[in-house]
């Protein structure tokens, strides 16, 4: 009865909207699997457990989730190699790239148990391998460090972080080194990268330079933060990679030279251009078919 609810509540809506987190937790609840389409064709789905996933709550009520983001990603994922998504969450990104992976492997880190249970789930709700998952973070080492999460457990929280946090659940976590992880063959074949680490992004660099070097691979990275942007930058010019803002509700790919955060007039960020693609200068032809949206 209460998906009856959400269900005819949905009904009533346009089809594609953009309500905020904030608006969507105040919706009727939906109990069950939601459908996603990626991109013209691939369909995915994820399990939402009321309010819990605020992936799959913004897949269930405003149809999208990042939209460009993951029509590129999806596409881009067609390839034969490895594709790592670091800081899989609930698996979203995960799940386009295995849809649409033409022979390979897609690698999941994901340190909060909470999310990674959830995770588990979406992929074996898809029918894809759970083999490739980790529970770790990635870093610049093999280390344990501590882990700081919200303390709300009946949230899938995007939020957690390296380091220890007042207010937060602080455990310790084991982080790993992807050079240190994949072996010299596999790190020649990295075709493709996710990284949303909430802060961790340079660390996360760090630990797979010598990926970086051997496999150029296309980097999507979230930019939500001012911390080390300089050093990422430097970082990944250093390996002649330029730089693209993607405009998820617009639809736009518009390169950049530099990546900081991009603010309205209220100094609030704007969540639709947190996202950025880094791509090696010699592989720009990779991403030929979306030079229309320049």
């Amino acid at each position: 009865m209460k998906n009856d609810i959400a269900i005819n509540y949905r009904k009533k809506l346009p089809k594609i909207n953009n309500f905020t987190i904030l608006e969507l937790h105040k919706m009727p609840k939906f109990f069950g699997w939601v459908k996603y389409l990626v991109n013209e064709s691939d369909e995915i789905c994820m399990f939402l457990g009321g309010n819990d996933d605020g992936v799959a709550l913004r897949c269930f009520w405003n149809n999208h989730y990042e939209k460009k983001t993951l029509e590129i990603w999806s596409k881009l994922s067609a390839i034969e190699g490895i594709i790592l998504d670091i800081g899989a969450h609930t698996g979203i990104y995960s799940l386009a790239a295995k849809k649409s992976i033409k022979k390979g492997d897609v690698l999941s880190f994901e340190p909060h148990y909470l999310n990674f249970a959830r995770l588990n789930l979406n992929l074996r709700g898809n029918g894809f391998s759970t083999k490739t998952m980790f529970m770790n973070a990635v870093g610049k080492s093999n280390q344990i460090q501590p882990f700081s999460v919200m303390n709300n457990i009946d949230y899938l929280t995007s939020g957690g972080k390296i380091g220890s946090f007042k207010n937060r659940t602080t455990t310790q976590i084991q982080t790993i080194e992807i050079d240190s992880l994949l072996d010299k063959t596999a790190r020649k074949n990295v075709k493709l990268v996710k990284i949303d680490v909430e802060g961790n992004e340079y660390e996360c660099l760090q630990g797979m330079e010598e990926t970086i070097h051997l496999s150029k691979p296309i980097i999507f990275l979230e930019c939500m933060s001012d911390r080390y942007n300089h050093e990422i930058e430097s970082f990944l010019k250093y390996h002649d990679y330029i730089f693209f803002i993607i405009d998820d509700l617009k639809g736009l790919l518009k390169e950049t030279e530099n990546i900081t955060p991009i603010f309205d007039d209220n100094n609030n960020i704007i969540y639709q251009c947190i996202n950025r693609l880094a791509i090696h200068r010699n592989n720009i032809n990779l991403i030929a078919e979306f030079k229309s949206d320049f």
